[in-house]
């Protein structure tokens, strides 16, 4: 899995991943983690395994509706994507665990909406759930002292995406939170898209999945 944060307010969005991944054998590489459809004023990022975005997104970047309609496309395009992922790449059901989080200004509420949908490993449903405020992962309740104080803007993104990398690294060293972080800053008229910065590199033999 990977780092995936969004902050949503009315006038705008934050949406911020990192970069790091690596398969099974292989050095650490980096990929795209987010999505841009400017064409509805949205960004998508992603959690999980890349099988399933690169099965996702041929749809994506043809769809034709607005973003409510891409909310109730997603929990059934995602489903195929996963079911096109195990018989295409033989994707095994550990790694198809996904987190997709889409954030984007509806011209029907006149404001920023943010959405995720999860899948766990295991389960064949797609969850959708409406992102209020903000959403961060990875994330554990023990984490939650060190995380007080931060602010939902881009100091504070940044902020928690090297305190993620740092914990995941000492905790959970098989999992990717590393490269690169990128920050998506989404309102009605207005993608923009800056690298925040680069994560301290692995210490050798410590590596990191997508």
């Amino acid at each position: 899995m990977s780092i995936l944060n969004v902050f949503i307010e009315p006038d705008i969005g934050l949406v911020g991943v990192d970069t790091e991944a690596v398969k099974p054998g292989s050095p650490i590489v980096e990929f795209s983690k987010m999505m841009v459809l400017h064409h509805i004023s949205a960004v998508i990022a992603f959690r999980g395994t890349d099988y399933v975005l690169a099965s996702a997104s041929p749809g994506l970047v043809a769809f034709t509706g607005s973003i409510e309609q891409l909310v109730e496309l997603l929990p059934g395009h995602l489903k195929a994507s996963v079911d096109y992922s195990r018989e295409h790449y033989q994707a095994k059901e550990e790694n198809l665990g996904l987190d997709f989080a889409l954030v984007g200004y509806s011209e029907a509420e006149g404001q920023v909406i943010g959405y995720l949908f999860s899948r766990a490993i295991g389960s064949e449903d797609i969850h959708v759930g409406r992102i209020h405020t903000r959403y961060r992962s990875p994330h554990q309740p023990s984490w939650e002292p060190l995380l007080k104080g931060i602010h939902a803007d881009r100091p504070g993104m940044i902020a928690l995406a090297k305190h993620q990398s740092r914990l995941s690294r000492e905790l959970m060293p098989e999992v990717a939170a590393g490269g690169r972080f990128f920050i998506a800053e989404v309102s009605r008229n207005s993608i923009n898209i800056e690298q925040a910065f680069e994560f301290p590199k692995r210490e050798p033999g410590n590596s990191g999945q997508s």
